[in-house]
């Protein structure tokens, strides 16, 4: 089974790559000397990601702070919404809402309306464009049918020549 002690040494490795794989961990000391990384190249690649997980933390952070200030935004509004809801008489809290209602109503139909402009501008434009190749096909439809008349006409120009040249053969 090889050399004593090989086989162990080179799975060992291996499982060593795997793990490497796996967790994106640096290669170990003693494998990145092997592969020829100096020192400097060494301490230059721990830096980088070092960098690197400080810029992760950063982004995280900026992230939740975002998610946060949004979060106390829409608790802001809902309390706004609610104060003005409360401030609001029952009979006039009742029309605002059915006037909210109507509008949403509208901006539906708007909407409805553009998706629906939008798609006819698209049959339109592919009616166009099937119009302008019915158009070349027809021009050039037009322009064989002429090519064929002249052809036909020289043809028979051509026969009528040597009819009367086999007559004049013939009679001579």
């Amino acid at each position: 089974r090889g050399e004593p002690g090989g086989e162990p040494r080179v799975e060992a490795l291996g499982a060593q790559t795997a793990q490497t794989a796996q967790t994106g961990e640096l290669l170990p000391r003693q494998a990145r000397r092997n592969q020829g990384y100096t020192r400097a190249e060494e301490a230059k690649e721990q830096q980088s990601e070092l960098e690197r997980e400080a810029e992760r933390s950063r982004a995280r952070q900026q992230a939740e702070l975002r998610s946060r200030q949004r979060e106390e935004e829409a608790k802001e509004l809902q309390a706004r919404e609610a104060s003005f809801w409360a401030a609001m008489p029952p009979e006039e809290a009742t029309r605002m809402r059915g006037m909210l209602r109507a509008v949403a109503v509208y901006q539906q139909k708007l909407q409805q309306n553009e998706r629906l402009l939008t798609d006819l501008h698209q049959q339109i434009e592919a009616k166009e464009k099937a119009c302008r190749s019915l158009r070349r096909r027809t021009q050039q439809a037009a322009q064989d049918s002429a090519a064929a008349r002249e052809a036909e006409a020289r043809a028979r120009q051509e026969q009528e020549r040597w009819l009367r040249k086999c007559a004049q053969y013939e009679s001579s």
